[in-house]
């Protein structure tokens, strides 16, 4: 109810919009129907080394891509509107009740300052008061800075990010199912990472949700 409430004066006072095409919609609305029915639905999950499943909502594609723009510059309904998304698709596959905790990819304190949020973990406050699922911020953080994604190899990816998360507070996820929260993955090099982090917690299992992955993710492999 109170979240409820909070859209509503925010919708008043800032119009919200579908955060692909950037037409008005409903205080309680993610994507127009519109922007909705293009969406490439991804109905398989993806093997990643170490995580029990991983599924992605969507195919990373122009039909997604301003949304996803959107969502990395602060667009306060996109980050709704993809964890809208992300718990239809765990209700549909019936997977909200075994995760006892939610956990987002983290960003390093300097890129957070720049920015001023990470995404993920505004997608996670979503997600958490969607599916009731407690989330945390801050067992898990990233220890250092890696360079951009974008135009390293498959294995220049992981090599990237091999040792860049560490958990902090390892009592607080000991034995437990976590769920993981990424925007968009393509080689999996930082679901694979996060899990490795993670299992050196000795948690239960770890499984992972992402906003949108390649068409060529999970064909990806790494020696």
């Amino acid at each position: 109810m109170k979240r409820k409430i909070y859209r509503m004066i925010i919708h008043i006072l800032y119009t919200t919009k579908c955060p692909q095409c950037g037409k008005n919609v409903g205080y309680m609305d993610g994507f127009c129907d519109d922007c909705r029915k293009k969406l490439t639905d991804v109905k398989e999950s993806v093997s990643i080394d170490g995580c029990e499943k991983v599924s992605a909502v969507c195919v990373y594609d122009e039909n997604v891509k301003q949304a996803i723009y959107v969502l990395k510059n602060y667009c306060y309904n996109s980050a709704y509107a993809f964890a809208l998304l992300m718990s239809e698709k765990l209700n549909k596959e019936n997977e909200t009740l075994p995760y006892d905790v939610i956990v987002p990819v983290p960003i390093t304190k300097k890129k957070h300052k720049l920015r001023g949020y990470n995404q993920c973990e505004l997608m996670a406050e979503e997600l958490s008061a969607m599916t009731l699922i407690p989330k945390d911020f801050k067992s898990v953080v990233k220890s250092r800075e890696t360079t951009d994604q974008k135009e390293l190899s498959a294995k220049e990816r992981q090599s990237n990010l091999n040792g860049a998360f560490e958990v902090r507070n390892k009592s607080a996820l000991k034995g437990k199912n976590i769920l993981v929260i990424d925007d968009i993955s393509t080689t999996g090099a930082t679901l694979r990472e996060m899990c490795r982090c993670l299992h050196s917690a000795e948690v239960k299992s770890v499984s992972a949700i992402v906003c949108c992955k390649t068409e060529k993710m999970g064909e990806v492999k790494i020696d």
